[in-house]
């Protein structure tokens, strides 16, 4: 069965390995090969509908360049910039990610409510929506290109199950 006629079909996760995972579609046990997988939940014998994604916002941390971003003024109301910077993450991401997985724990509690020092590190498109949200409020920001160079990666789901992976075959 070629892998583009698996899309929209429903599966259930029979085992899973560091490079492939065995589905069982109605009587048929597949086993899919995947290759520079990076992220991952799997869960055996749980499944849902087959779906392979090239663009979804669990694919941003790995697509687009990352960015440093500097507080340089203080807000004021920190809790209120917090919470803009909450909800701005979430829309970027459209839920798939908490915010806490690019602000630092440190940042809260010293860089908002000081305003200086590294605020967060994130993919470009999050960082563009969060500097909107300290511009807002009238505070600076710097931003710094990270190290990270982005590849192409592609998002296959199985129901709530999902890999990120370079390659599918």
């Amino acid at each position: 069965m070629n892998f583009d006629e698996l899309n929209g079909l429903d599966a259930i996760i029979i085992r899973s390995q560091t490079t492939y995972v065995i589905i069982r579609i109605g009587e048929l046990q597949i086993r899919l090969n995947f290759k520079g997988k990076v992220e991952f939940h799997l869960a055996k014998n749980t499944g849902g509908t087959i779906i392979l994604h090239n663009d979804h916002p669990l694919l941003l941390d790995y697509i687009e360049p990352w960015s440093d971003t500097y507080i340089n003024t203080k807000p004021s109301n920190p809790e209120c910039l917090l919470t803009d910077i909450k909800e701005a993450i979430y829309e970027v991401t459209e839920g798939w990610r908490n915010w806490t997985r690019y602000i630092y724990e440190h940042a809260i509690k010293r860089n908002i409510i000081e305003g200086n020092g590294l605020l967060m590190k994130a993919p470009r498109s999050v960082t563009k929506a969060v500097v909107k949200c300290c511009e807002r409020q009238a505070v600076a920001t710097y931003n710094s290109e990270g190290t990270y160079q982005p590849s192409p990666k592609k998002l296959l789901f199985i129901g709530k199950n999902y890999i990120i992976a370079e390659v599918f075959s």
